[in-house]
């Protein structure tokens, strides 16, 4: 544990019955004394620190105020304790001058002393330590648990302690200030169906008791059983569920609150697991010896009054990290998160793939760097990706309604047209249907999925999409209809899911491309656009623009789109754009270009066309728009509405994603 110095007033009996005398010991603050703490391990015949690293603590200690609070034994002992620890990560037992610079380039990075930043470095030590020791109990204690934990205590850290003084919490009041966001968005009202507000204090204290049942390896209804409360009514659907969409989201979730892991469950089973990381968080924190339990377990405070103030630091030089915000069971909404700095594993496949499951990130704003990831089935309606760089990134069956990508750049060639015709737009399938994928995947994303949604797959590694709008899951047996695909070598690519208004404004094509594939929606639009690289492959779009900010004339021949097997009702390029536009095998109803024709050549190759102004070349069958154009007038023109109305069910906006289409290849299945 972490010695601190001991300022108390120490009782001593005197000769005289019922009389006591007090002596105040006051804190080791001696040069000599100090020295002896930093080299005293030398004496037993090893050296633990250098003569010259030795040095420098001492220098640091002099130059520290005489009335600062890290001048104490507490911080001292933090210091020595990070630098052990920061040698012993390179095999060393020995502290050298090299770890006290490591430990300085962080404290110049936090903007405090060498002492701080020591503290700092102990507190993520002791942590780390908790976490690595999880990593063989992996049986009972998952990813997700661990990043949930993890937030917990970064968050709860700060109500610890005040004014430089420990505070006893009691543990409910401590779980509130802490999960005030997943309390507010999972608890529902008295007298309705879930957990309430005074529920959730119930089922904390049950939690949180050290005696009984084992709260990692406990259900969800045993948790709730153990606290006295009533389990809900779980909804099934035997027809859903066997087409992989088991819970069903607009059923059990029908306000969108749930994530990850847990996408469609039903709010109050998300909020078990909630108090689950908490329970889980205070024993790490126990175990860390940094917080003790009361002995009835309804309380908690700090070991150290000196904690208090480090932990604050720790914690507030730390916002929501990546780790947490891709492992959370519950939706975020809203949040503003600048991950641009290198160094985030979760967003970096390295020489393998991250994969970036049923997240539900909406109306947020994100900045960071992915290169070889790989989000399927998530949820980022009304999200603004904002100076982001995608290398080799795909998005599959995503949600991108009101997304927009903004002053982002691509590196690398993101995928071509793939000329099979997928399974879904076969003769008989659902005019509303959109594409299924199968994608393999890692065992510890499989396992996180697995542990929290009650499945038992591990045959194969398989991660089964069955469309836009719900979660994608385990899954081992064939699916004959779903459509091939693989990861790409570059770019930013979108594999089938749903958009509307989804906007691409100012980004950078000079290195990569991009390329949507089976995509479905309202309105596709880039703009402020001065390049593209774009790649269309069998999409159903109500509207598509492409447009130059209205000050700037677009790089010579800079403009490169290609659409193939599309279905485009509304086309619109923009004024002073350079390069060529190319339609092919597409139905085109109606298409305007307003740049020069010197400029910008527009190509209609092989497809079925309406109305269209100023294009290079036209090719293919014409619409027709004249009820009086044929033998039996009006026949044409129906047959055009014909098509309309088919490309609209896969184009129309869905307020309830998915669940249109699913219920209708349910019913098929059943008749």
């Amino acid at each position: 544990g972490l010695a601190g110095p001991f300022i108390g007033m120490a009782a001593y009996p005197q000769s005289q019955p019922e009389t006591t005398a007090y002596v105040e010991l006051g804190p080791i603050s001696g040069l000599r004394e100090i020295e002896d703490v930093i080299t005293g391990p030398n004496r037993a015949g090893y050296e633990s620190i250098s003569d010259e690293a030795a040095a420098q603590l001492m220098t640091a200690w002099k130059d520290l105020p005489a009335e600062s609070r890290e001048r104490s034994l507490l911080y001292l002992h933090a210091l020595l304790y990070a630098l052990f620890w920061n040698a012993r990560a390179d095999g060393r037992s020995s502290v050298t001058t090299g770890d006290v610079d490591d430990l300085r380039r962080r404290a110049q990075e936090l903007g405090s002393n060498l002492f701080e930043a020591g503290f700092d470095r102990t507190i993520k030590v002791k942590l780390d330590t908790c976490s690595k020791a999880c990593e063989s109990l992996q049986g009972e204690v998952r990813g997700v648990l661990i990043a949930g934990a993890t937030e917990q205590i970064r968050k709860s850290v700060i109500h610890l302690s005040s004014g430089g003084y420990k505070l006893e919490q009691n543990l409910w009041d401590l779980f509130r200030l802490t999960c005030e966001r997943e309390l507010a968005t999972l608890c529902v009202d008295p007298g309705t169906p879930g957990i309430t507000l005074m529920d959730a204090e119930t089922l904390v204290a049950a939690a949180t008791r050290t005696e009984g049942l084992d709260v990692l390896s406990a259900t969800r209804p045993e948790l709730l059983e153990r606290a006295g409360l009533q389990v809900p009514v779980a909804h099934t659907d035997v027809a859903l569920a066997a087409m992989g969409v088991h819970p069903v989201p607009w059923r059990c979730d029908p306000d969108d609150l749930t994530a990850g892991a847990m996408l469609g469950f039903e709010p109050w089973e998300v909020l078990v697991e909630q108090v689950r990381a908490f329970a889980f968080a205070i024993e790490w924190l126990r175990y860390a010896s940094i917080l003790r339990v009361s002995p009835g377990g309804h309380a908690a405070n700090l070991i150290h009054d000196g904690f208090g103030i480090a932990l604050k630091n720790w914690s507030s030089h730390r916002g929501i990290q990546p780790a947490v915000a891709t492992a959370s069971l519950t939706a975020f909404n809203g949040e503003r998160w600048a991950w641009a700095a290198t160094g985030y594993p979760e967003f970096d496949g390295d020489d393998g793939w991250k994969y970036l499951v049923n997240l539900r990130w909406r109306r947020c704003e994100i900045t960071a760097d992915f290169r070889r990831v790989i989000f399927v089935n998530c949820d980022f309606r009304g999200t603004q990706f904002l100076n982001c760089h995608f290398e080799a990134v795909s998005f599959v069956n995503c949600l991108l309604d009101g997304a927009s990508l903004e002053e982002c750049a691509f590196a690398g060639k993101s995928p071509d047209h793939v000329n099979d015709r997928p399974p879904y737009l076969l003769e008989g399938a659902n005019a509303d249907r959109l594409p299924e994928f199968v994608i393999p995947v890692d065992d510890d994303v499989i396992g996180d999925l697995n542990h929290y949604r009650g499945t038992a797959i591990s045959e194969k590694p398989l991660l089964y999409s069955p469309t836009s709008g719900v979660a994608a899951i385990p899954w081992t047996d064939d699916v004959p209809t779903k459509v091939a695909w693989v990861p790409p070598t570059g770019g930013l690519s979108m594999y089938g899911g749903r958009l509307s208004s989804l906007t691409i404004r100012a980004c950078d094509f000079r290195e990569g491309s991009v390329t949507f594939a089976h995509i479905a929606g309202s309105s596709l639009d880039f703009v402020e656009q001065d390049s593209a690289d774009v790649t269309l492959s069998w999409c159903a779009v109500l509207g598509f623009s492409l447009s130059n900010r209205l000050d700037q004339v677009a790089r010579k021949d800079a403009i490169r789109v290609h659409m193939t097997e599309c279905v485009l009702a509304n086309t619109w390029l923009g004024p002073d754009l350079s390069g060529t536009v190319t339609f092919d095998d597409c139905v085109l109803f109606s298409l305007t270009n307003v740049s020069a024709p010197h400029d910008l050549k527009v190509d209609v190759i092989n497809s079925t066309y309406g109305e269209v102004f100023n294009v290079t070349s036209v090719s293919g069958t014409e619409l027709a728009t004249d009820p009086g154009a044929d033998n039996e007038p009006g026949e044409s023109v129906q047959a055009t509405i014909s098509r309309l109305v088919a490309a609209s069910h896969r184009m129309a906006y869905r307020s309830t994603p998915a669940q249109v289409e699913l219920e209708r290849r349910a019913a098929a299945l059943s008749e």
